[in-house]
């Protein structure tokens, strides 16, 4: 499915869910959405209406029609391809969780933050935080542990150095907690890392 696909069945599939009832009808290139009185038929129960379900080619009685450990409304909901199986496996995000890890968890496969709280998905499960909800994250327990996983090390520094050179990091990178990440914060990391 291509791009211009994806994205028609997206908005698609979101009029699903502010208008559980309407009708579809599509010639061409071109589909004309109807909103109706009538309730939309969701046959397997994943969310999207069989109307949705036929316009993106996926089946109305699957609700994994690929197989791949996904349900279509998530794919859909998201841009994924839910006739395509190896999505499953990419990591589009690049923060260290495939497509199908991210769906399990509920986030978003093209943000590697999730909920907008500074640290990555991939980062806050591997801690035993929710990458879901922005009040619960990671805590580091000593200046200079930005990753808060219990030591200041070379990886804190790189992430620090990242952020001072204005490179998307996996973590906040603000050691001092002023004026962003800057030349102090790369000291204050190095010095930590130093005192060991």
């Amino acid at each position: 499915m291509g791009k211009t696909m994806r994205k028609t069945v997206a908005l698609i599939a979101a009029l699903t869910l502010c208008f559980p009832a309407f009708a579809l009808s599509a010639t061409g290139s071109s589909a004309v959405v109807q909103i109706t009185g009538q309730q939309s038929q969701d046959s397997d129960g994943d969310g999207l209406a069989d109307v949705v379900e036929i316009a993106a080619g996926t089946n109305p009685n699957s609700v994994d029609t690929d197989g791949n450990g996904m349900d279509d409304a998530y794919e859909i909901y998201t841009g994924l391809n839910p006739n395509d199986p190896s999505d499953a496996n990419q990591d589009l995000d690049h923060d260290g969780l495939t497509n199908a890890q991210e769906a399990a968890l509920n986030t978003l496969p093209y943000e590697m933050d999730s909920d907008g709280d500074g640290w990555s998905d991939a980062i806050e499960v591997e801690r035993g935080t929710s990458p879901t909800s922005a009040d619960d994250h990671p805590q580091p327990t000593k200046l200079g542990d930005v990753d808060a996983d219990g030591t200041v090390s070379a990886a804190d520094i790189q992430y620090v150095i990242n952020g001072a050179l204005g490179v998307e990091t996996a973590v906040p990178a603000n050691v001092n907690g002023v004026n962003g990440v800057d030349s102090i914060d790369v000291q204050l990391v190095i010095n930590a890392a130093l005192a060991g």
